[in-house]
């Protein structure tokens, strides 16, 4: 199942989803060119910056995700399936990727057309995703409003929760977007009935809840309006924030 990436391989993994942050649906993502091992920036999170839907971005965008886990990591793909009222999902440059292996300090960049919309999904090497995932989330689509595609990005615990995330507009002087840096491991346990014990993985037991202002489970509590914490928690999305074509996610942002 798992794909291992070599230093400085361009990696085709096809077979995933990923998922749209404005409106999100937990599905997206795209091909990956891994860097390893890489020296991490060290992103200051900045004021969050206006809205750009107006400002045309480029026709591909950069998606960074940089594994500062400490630990080789596994990685899912998915693109959204949208409804039959809007245009289908275009596919990341190169295809979607495969199921895969990101090794510990490395960097998978990845090159997403306008129309995108998937999500990548992550947990540590060897375990399984079980559908309880933290996911990254984005899309570039032109949204009621604007002028031009604009870039979203989110992080989203809805499924479930394996690894603390940040985004940040690196292109953009490195201003915070959206995402939760605080590792939930630490702060409280996962209760029995939602722990998938020995992978990693904590289940939110709100997923497929649409209603609004809902109070999460108490473990995800700490991320809420940061990261999606049930699936209306829209105050985690990010929108046209970042039109300059460059966004990082880090995994394990403050590191270990």
């Amino acid at each position: 199942m798992p794909i291992s990436f070599f230093t400085t391989a361009i990696v085709v993994l096809a077979g995933l989803a990923y998922a749209s942050p404005t409106a999100p649906r937990h599905e997206d993502v795209i091909s990956m060119t891994l860097t390893n091992p890489v020296t991490t920036p060290t992103l200051e999170p900045a004021a969050l910056v206006a809205h750009q839907g107006d400002m045309k971005a480029p026709d591909i965008f950069t998606l960074k995700i940089v594994n500062n886990a400490g630990v080789d990591l596994t990685t899912t793909h998915k693109m959204n399936n949208y409804p039959a009222t809007e245009p289908v999902a275009v596919p990341p440059q190169g295809g979607l990727p495969d199921p895969g292996n990101m090794p510990a300090g490395a960097t998978a960049t990845m090159l997403l057309p306008t129309g995108w919309g998937g999500n990548i999904g992550v947990n540590k090497a060897g375990w399984n995703h079980n559908n309880a995932d933290s996911l990254i989330e984005s899309s570039y689509r032109i949204q009621p409003n604007d002028a031009f595609a604009g870039f979203s990005v989110d992080i989203s615990f809805v499924d479930g929760y394996t690894f603390p995330i940040d985004c940040f507009c690196t292109s953009g002087g490195g201003a915070r977007l959206k995402g939760c840096s605080t590792n939930l491991w630490q702060l409280a346990e996962c209760p029995g009935h939602l722990l998938i014990a020995g992978q990693g993985s904590c289940r939110n037991p709100l997923k497929g809840n649409s209603g609004l202002n809902l109070t999460p489970e108490p473990f995800f509590a700490p991320c809420q309006g940061q990261a999606y914490t049930y699936p209306n928690d829209n105050n985690a999305a990010s929108h046209g924030q970042c039109q300059s074509g460059t966004i990082t996610c880090q995994i394990f942002p403050n590191g270990l």
